[in-house]
C-alpha cells in the first residue's frame, strides 16, 4: 500500500469525485456507494449499489425470511464494485490488466465520506480474479493505493476495532417557523431521498460545534443568518441503518437576516412553507417524525431500532 502525494494525489482525486458522483446514483437505503476503474487516464467501468435490475422489487432488506434462512449479505444490493467489473467485462473486456479501481461513499448530502479499512472479501476476491491491478480508497490520512492482491489479504485479516464499532455520524437540521408554518426543502439530484421534503440540514465539519456547522449550512442552503445563541436544540434522534448508526440534532430559531431562497440549485429544487399541521405526503420519514415530536415538546426519540 502506498499513500498518494503531489500530482499523484491530484490525479486520484479526479477519479475519486467521478465515483462521488456514480455514489449519487445509488437506490441503496443504508450507504451510498460508486466506482470507477480506470486505465491509461479513461474510465472503462462503473457502477454504484442498488437491487438488482435498480427495481425496487428485488429489494430484499426489509423483508423477514425467518430463522431458517440468514443473511449472508449485509444488503440486498448489487456492490457498487461488483457492478463496474460488470460494466467493464461488458464494454472493455480487453483493458482489464492494469486497471485501477476507485471506491467512495458519499453521505446524505452527496460530499464525499473517508473510507476505513478494505474488509469485503467478495469485492476484493472478484477485483483479483478478473486481474484488477489496485484498489484506491480515500482514508482519513489520504488516499492509498493497494495491489489488489495485498486488499484482498487485508480484507480477510479485517477486524473491527471498538472505535469503528462505536462510530456514530451526527448531522443538524435547522427548524424555521413563520406564521405557523415550517420551511421545508425538496431534496434533488442528491442521491438520497431525491423529490422528498427535509430541512436545511448538513453534516459537521472539522473543528466545528453543532451550532456553528447548523449557521454555515443554513447561509449555504438558504442564504439566511441569525445569531448563534438563539438557536435552541428542539430534538434528537439516534438513527439506526442496517450499516451505521446516526445522531440527528434538530436545532429551532426564532429570528433570522435575510428571505431564505434556493442558494444550491443543483441538490435542491423547492423551497416552501408549509402548515406544520399538514406536512407533504413526500417529506423524509424521520424528518416528519422529527416535526411531530417537536409539535409535542418531546426532545428525544429513536428511528430503525427493533
Amino acid at each position: 500500500m502506498k499513500c498518494l502525494k503531489e500530482q499523484l494525489e491530484k490525479e486520484a482525486i479526479q477519479w475519486m469525485n467521478k465515483a462521488a458522483e456514480m455514489a449519487k446514483k445509488s437506490l441503496c437505503l443504508n450507504a451510498k456507494c460508486g466506482v470507477v476503474i480506470v486505465k491509461d487516464n479513461e474510465i472503462i467501468g462503473a457502477g454504484y449499489n442498488a437491487p438488482p435490475l435498480d427495481s425496487q422489487e428485488n429489494r430484499m432488506c426489509d423483508k423477514d425470511f425467518g430463522p431458517s434462512k440468514p443473511k449472508y449479505d449485509k444488503t440486498c444490493c448489487m456492490h457498487a464494485e461488483w457492478r463496474a467489473i460488470i460494466d467493464m467485462l461488458k464494454i472493455n473486456s480487453e483493458k482489464i490488466q492494469g486497471a485501477k479501481l476507485y471506491f467512495t461513499r458519499v453521505d446524505d448530502f452527496g460530499k464525499i465520506k473517508k473510507s476505513g479499512q478494505p474488509y469485503c472479501t467478495v469485492c476484493s476476491r472478484l477485483a483479483l480474479d478478473v486481474g484488477i491491478e489496485n484498489f484506491v480508497l480515500w482514508h482519513e490520512d489520504g488516499i492509498c493505493e493497494y495491489l489488489t492482491s495485498e486488499y484482498n489479504q487485508l480484507s480477510y485479516e479485517f477486524t473491527p476495532t471498538n472505535e469503528e464499532r462505536l462510530k456514530v455520524i451526527p448531522a443538524v437540521y435547522l427548524i424555521l417557523i413563520r406564521d405557523n408554518k415550517i420551511l421545508l426543502t425538496r431534496r434533488h439530484n442528491t442521491g438520497f431521498y431525491d423529490g422528498s421534503y427535509s430541512l436545511p440540514a448538513g453534516h459537521l465539519e472539522d473543528n466545528e460545534t453543532m451550532r456553528q456547522a447548523i449557521a454555515r449550512e443554513a447561509k449555504e442552503e438558504i442564504g439566511i443568518t441569525f445569531d448563534l445563541k438563539d438557536l435552541e436544540l428542539v430534538h434528537t434522534i439516534h438513527r439506526k441503518t442496517n450499516t451505521e448508526e446516526r445522531v440527528s440534532f434538530f436545532f429551532a430559531v426564532g429570528k433570522w437576516e435575510g428571505e431564505p431562497i434556493i442558494m444550491e440549485p443543483s441538490k435542491c429544487d423547492d423551497l416552501k412553507w408549509f402548515d406544520i399541521n399538514q406536512l407533504p405526503e413526500n417529506i423524509i420519514p424521520y424528518v416528519r417524525q422529527a416535526i411531530n415530536y417537536y409539535k409535542e415538546n418531546n426532545s428525544y426519540s429513536e428511528d430503525g431500532w427493533q
